[in-house]
Parts: C-alpha cells; sequence; structure tokens
C-alpha cells in the first residue's frame, strides 16, 4: 500500500468516498456516525482514537490484523503472572503418578524407543519409571528459569498466605466453639438453678402461708403463744437461708409474731420477771437479723479495768423490722417501768433485766436506755443523797452501773467525787479508816486521789499526833497513834515519815531528854 499524499505523508491514500445521511434528518441525528470507513482507516494511521462502535465498520482484514498482533503480545507475556481464575485443582502423589506412568508404559510398550533427554547426553530406556534414576538435580544458579522461579514464589507465598489465613480461620472457629460449648454449659445450668429456685419458693410460699394461718389462729387464743411459730420459722432460716436473706423474709416473720408479742407484753411486769422471752427470742435470733456482740478492738479500757464498747457513727441509721418492733413495743413498756416503778437505790432489778436482754437488743437502743432513762434517774439520785438521811451507802448508788454506762463514766461519777470530796472533808481521825470512802479510789485518778488524801487526810492525822497525842510513861495513851499508824497502806511512805518527823519525834525526844536527865534515871 502506497504512503499519503504529501511532503510527509500526511494526506490520504484511498480516493474520497461518499456517505448517505438518513432521510430528513439532521447531523448526528439518533448516534449517526458521519465518519465513514475509508476516514476511520485513515485516522487510525495516523494514531488517533477510534471507538469500538467505529472500528467495528472497518474491513474484516484489519480486524484480523488487529487479533494477530494482540495473540503475539500474549505470548510475550506468558511467563508473567496470569489473571486469577477459580481453578479445581487435583492434586496426586508422586506414587500415583509413577504407578500411572509405569501402567501407561506396560500398555504402549510396542510404541517405539524411548529416549531420556533429562540429562546432558540422550540415553535410550525401556520404561518411562526409569526417567527418576537420572543423574539430572535441582540447582541453585538464579540465572536459570527466572519465569518459572518467579511464578514457584508467587505461588510459595499465596500458599503460605492461604495457610496462615486457614490456620487464623481455624483457630478462631476452635475459640467459637469452646465459648459455645461454656455458654451452653452456662445456660443449661441457669436452666437448672431457675427451675431449682422455683421449686424453692414454691416451698417457701407453702410455709409462709402456714405462718400466716397460725398467726390468724393465734389472735383468736385466750392466752398466746410464740411456741406454735417455732417449727415454719426454724425451717426457713436453716433449709432456705439464702431466700431468707435475699428476699426479706424477716419481714414476714415480725409481721406475723407482732400482735402476739404486742398481747404477751402488755401483762409483763420486767422488774419481776426480766428474762421474759428472752429464751425464745434468742432462740429466733439468726431470723431476726440481730447485731452481733462487740469486738475486742472495738472496745475500749476504762477505770477500774472496765470495759466500753466503741460504736462509730453511721451516716444513716436504718432500722430492721426487728428493730421497729422492739421499739414501738418492748421500749415503751421498760420507759413506763423506768419511770414509774425503778428506784434508783436498788439498781440490781433493772441491771438485772438490760443483762437478760443486751444480746438481744440492738446498740441504738441499748444507749437509748441507758442515755435517755437510767442515767438522768441515776445522776438525780446523786444530787439528793445525803449521808444524814441514812438511804444507803453513796458507791451502792454508783459502782453497779460502771460496767454499763462505757464512755459515759464521766457523766455517773462526775458528782459522786464532789460527793465523796465533801464527805472527807467532814470526817475526823477518831472514827477510823472510813472504809466506804477507801473504796472510791478505783473511780479516781491517781493524782486526784493523792490530792484528796494530801488535803483533807494529811493535815487531820497531823493535828491528831500533835494535839491528841500524849507521851505519859506512867499512863499512856495509844489510840490517837493507832488512828494515825492506821492510814499507812493508804499514804505514801514520805508522807507518813514526814508526819512521824514533824510531829511525833520531837515529842518523843524531849520526853526521852527529860527522862533521862532525872537524877535517879
Amino acid at each position: 500500500m502506497g504512503s499519503g499524499l504529501g511532503a510527509s505523508g500526511q494526506g490520504i491514500v484511498t480516493p474520497i468516498e461518499t456517505k448517505l445521511r438518513p432521510q430528513r434528518a439532521g447531523i448526528a441525528h439518533g448516534g449517526f456516525k458521519e465518519r465513514t470507513k475509508q476516514a476511520i482507516t485513515e485516522a487510525k494511521r495516523r494514531g488517533e482514537h477510534v471507538s469500538d462502535e467505529e472500528e467495528e465498520k472497518l474491513p474484516k482484514a484489519a480486524r484480523k490484523a488487529k487479533a494477530k498482533a494482540a495473540e503475539a503480545k500474549e505470548s510475550r507475556e506468558q511467563w508473567k503472572k496470569p489473571p486469577k481464575r477459580k481453578t479445581v485443582v487435583q492434586h496426586r502423589t508422586f506414587e500415583e503418578i509413577m504407578e500411572e506412568a509405569g501402567q501407561e508404559a506396560g500398555a504402549g510398550a510396542g510404541l517405539g524407543v524411548i529416549i531420556d533427554a533429562t540429562g546432558a547426553t540422550p540415553r535410550e530406556v525401556s520404561s518411562i519409571t526409569q526417567v527418576s534414576s537420572s543423574p539430572w538435580g535441582a540447582t541453585n544458579d538464579p540465572t536459570r528459569l527466572p519465569e518459572l522461579r518467579h511464578n514457584l514464589r508467587l505461588i510459595v507465598d499465596m500458599a503460605k498466605g492461604d495457610l496462615d489465613g486457614l490456620a487464623r480461620e481455624a483457630k478462631a472457629l476452635q475459640d467459637r466453639k469452646r465459648w459455645v460449648r461454656d455458654e451452653d454449659a452456662r445456660l443449661r445450668k441457669a436452666v437448672v438453678d431457675e427451675a431449682e429456685l422455683i421449686q424453692r419458693l414454691q416451698k417457701i410460699h407453702i410455709i409462709v402461708d402456714d405462718i400466716d394461718a397460725k398467726a390468724k389462729e393465734a389472735a383468736g387464743l385466750y392466752e398466746p403463744s410464740l411456741q406454735p411459730f417455732v417449727p415454719a420459722v426454724t425451717t426457713l432460716v436453716h433449709d432456705y437461708s439464702p431466700e431468707y436473706d435475699k428476699y426479706n423474709l424477716d419481714d414476714i416473720v415480725i409481721a406475723a409474731v407482732a400482735p402476739v408479742m404486742r398481747r404477751l407484753l402488755t401483762q409483763w411486769h420486767p422488774l419481776e420477771d426480766p428474762a421474759f422471752l428472752t429464751a425464745d427470742l434468742r432462740a429466733w435470733k439468726p431470723a431476726l437479723r440481730m447485731s452481733a456482740a462487740p469486738r475486742e478492738d472495738s472496745q475500749v479500757v476504762l477505770y477500774g479495768g472496765f470495759k466500753a464498747d466503741v460504736v462509730k457513727p453511721k451516716e444513716e441509721l436504718v432500722m430492721t423490722p426487728y428493730d421497729s418492733l422492739l421499739w414501738n413495743v418492748w421500749l415503751p413498756k421498760i420507759r413506763s417501768c423506768v419511770n414509774n416503778e425503778w428506784n434508783p437505790m436498788d439498781p440490781q432489778p433493772l441491771i438485772t433485766l438490760l443483762e437478760s436482754w443486751s444480746d438481744l437488743l440492738p446498740q441504738f437502743m441499748r444507749d437509748n436506755v441507758m442515755d435517755q432513762l437510767i442515767l438522768p434517774k441515776v445522776q438525780k439520785a446523786i444530787g439528793e443523797w445525803s449521808a444524814k438521811r441514812n438511804e444507803g451507802p453513796l458507791h451502792g448508788l454508783v459502782f453497779p452501773w460502771l460496767p454499763h454506762v462505757g464512755l459515759r463514766l464521766e457523766m455517773l461519777v462526775g458528782d459522786a467525787r464532789r460527793k465523796v470530796k465533801s464527805l472527807f472533808r467532814s470526817w475526823t481521825p477518831d472514827q477510823g479508816v472510813p472504809e466506804l470512802l477507801i473504796i472510791w479510789q478505783k473511780v479516781f485518778d491517781k493524782k486526784e486521789w493523792e490530792d484528796v488524801l494530801l488535803k483533807y487526810v494529811v493535815p487531820k492525822l497531823a493535828a491528831t499526833m500533835r494535839d491528841d497525842f500524849k507521851i505519859n510513861p506512867k499512863s499512856q495513851i495509844m489510840e490517837p497513834f493507832l488512828w494515825v499508824l492506821a492510814w499507812v497502806p493508804y499514804l505514801r511512805t514520805s508522807v507518813f515519815v514526814q508526819i512521824l518527823e514533824t510531829e511525833f519525834f520531837p515529842k518523843w525526844l524531849g520526853i526521852m531528854h527529860r527522862w533521862l536527865s532525872m537524877a535517879d534515871a
């Protein structure tokens, strides 16, 4: 074929062709292409872009040449990585391949001579299985078969990635399987536990109905008792302890026994029968949610070795049903008894009452009884006490309460100390050692007690030794001297020695000097 017209061949090669436009249609109407096959061919020759629709209009020879060029390009690039296609690969072992090859060789033994060209020199073999004994082997030469080496590396990397992915997927599946197995076991156990809980709640419902029936029955009895409730309450506490605490079943128990206890306490005389109902309530102690005894580390030691409970104040105090029952039924009875019947000079009945109920009362209620009822009445009795009225010893009013007042000790013994000092002020040595006053020593601080003796006792002993004791060998009266000697166990040695040096030995030495100075001595 010739070149185009012009000095550089840019002109057309074929003569000008014409193309008939559809009748009554404008330019490019309905996608109509104006260029002819000649114009398309010239454009491709000049390297211009031609669309697929226009290229289909080229002659068959041109399309064939283009397809041939594409095949040549593909053959040059066959060693490169082929596009990804989903293929089914069937793997066979080496033994299967060799066995198949041996069978084929036996079947076609008469086909001709088999030449082994895998080595440096071609050789004739009788069977294809003998090819494996060829001296040819692998090599590490990186310049041989680069395409094959590249493809093998790609295959190895892909296989490694696939294996790693499969390993991760297998691990995830194993973890998921383990989780599903554990979750299945947990849910099965939950179903069993729920079924058991439903069964236990049904039994609890039966016991609660029985308690309600006994409460209605007790309301009609002339002499009610707590004994009919004991079996049902014991069963609830011992057999259904988790549900008892979780669902606050003590509300039901207290609601059932509250009317009975109200009727029983109406006729109760606390000072005459202080342990009334304590045995029954102590047997029910786990069911009534009562506080435990104070620990050793929550106690302090006070004067005289007495221990007092130290309770840390709580931000919020919530009364339990049992606390509410005691507050509204038991405490009013005790308040009336203390205010109207109890005599502070006879503290033992009330002390017995408190000791009988101490482990059955919450701490705040014990404090309320002590602070609001007992201490005010005892303090008033101490303030009104007088030795002249002979109402009884002062220590009999104070000492019985020392183990029970705790940190309120100063409130109790403050006025009593002043009374004791007043008694020492009116004491005289001829009355001997006042044992009723000496027993107050454990209530006073050591220094304070010594100050009391130095202020009220020692001056009187010195005056007795100076004024009342006379040394007369002919008719000696020893009573004043013995009055002074009786205080030896209660005074410091230095104090007593000073009394003798000042008041006794000068008299005694004077008499000895006079007696030795006599002519007939």
